[in-house]
């Protein structure tokens, strides 16, 4: 249909009223209580960015938009895997005019997805964090301010299984686009760490990466330390995190805490931190005991 659509014959216009009924029925089953339907709508609706001819799509893209976005806090994974992706899709090739107004969103939407047991949801999530940067500018701020928000958790996944690694540093080159200082050092300092292969790239090595980056980000932005802090700290204390970015957050935590001024220091609660880090010393997983142990170790000259 969509493709009929395209052709711009005589039988384009019966397909785009065709498609637009379609559409019509497939809204309606995005609230369907079979997950497998719910599952079959959204991926029906990322089509529609292979539409070319599309001016007459224009007045359902904001329902089609706001009913994807619900569809990332859907409870079935396979679900929130086709919103995740027909949402890329979408970002990817609509009219700035059509994504701009709902981006806030879909930004707070996206940052649930982090904390979903499922490393497709994971990658898909930064895959759509990693579109969205695109838009630097258009939202008085607001987006480059979550971007802040974000560094620590889009930072504990460098660590983490082959994919959803790719896909944070990848997310993390544009993010840091957004940072508004120094971007090419980060840059450089990032790709120092980098190590490049035809599967893609990943952080080769994380402790040195952590403590270079901490390190940087500190000293570029001494304002955004508390907040940088109180976000780890909170993610540290996270049971359901998984154990590789449950103990990779913990160093994160750490080298923050080790990298601040003291006149920065003296305003961030300490005391909280080693409570939390402390905590860690008695999970069931070695890997997280064995990062937490470490992470306190930075805290030695405190």
């Amino acid at each position: 249909c969509v493709q009929n659509v395209d052709k711009k014959n005589d039988d384009s216009k019966k397909s785009m009223d065709l498609l637009k009924n379609l559409i019509k029925a497939i809204l309606a089953r995005a609230t369907d209580s079979e997950a497998k339907a719910r599952k079959h709508a959204f991926k029906s609706l990322g089509e529609l960015g292979n539409c070319k001819n599309n001016e007459a799509l224009m007045p359902a893209m904001p329902t089609i938009l706001n009913v994807l976005n619900n569809g990332l806090d859907d409870e079935a994974i396979d679900v929130k895997v086709e919103a995740l992706r027909s949402m890329s899709i979408l970002i990817k090739t609509l009219p700035e005019s059509q994504i701009v107004p709902i981006l806030m969103n879909v930004c707070f939407r996206v940052q649930n997805v982090f904390s979903v047991d499922d490393g497709d949801v994971r990658t898909l999530g930064f895959q759509v964090l990693e579109i969205m940067c695109k838009f630097e500018g258009k939202t008085s701020g607001n987006f480059e301010e979550q971007c802040f928000v974000l560094l620590p958790v889009v930072l504990m996944h460098l660590n983490s299984t082959f994919e959803v690694s790719k896909a944070g540093l990848k997310c993390l080159n544009q993010l840091i686009l957004l940072l508004g200082k120094e971007t090419n050092a980060l840059k450089e300092l990032i790709n120092k760490h980098t190590s490049k292969g035809y599967r893609g790239n990943i952080i080769d090595d994380f402790e040195p990466f952590v403590s270079d980056i901490t390190k940087f980000l500190i000293k570029l932005h001494p304002n955004r330390a508390e907040a940088w802090v109180s976000k780890s700290n909170q993610l540290v204390q996270n049971d359901n995190e998984w154990p590789d970015t449950r103990g990779s957050i913990a160093i994160i935590l750490g080298n923050f805490i080790a990298s601040l001024p003291s006149s920065i220091r003296s305003r961030v609660g300490v005391g909280p931190v080693c409570t939390s880090l402390v905590a860690l010393l008695e999970n069931d997983n070695a890997s997280v005991r064995s990062r937490g142990a470490l992470a306190l170790s930075l805290l030695k000259d405190l």
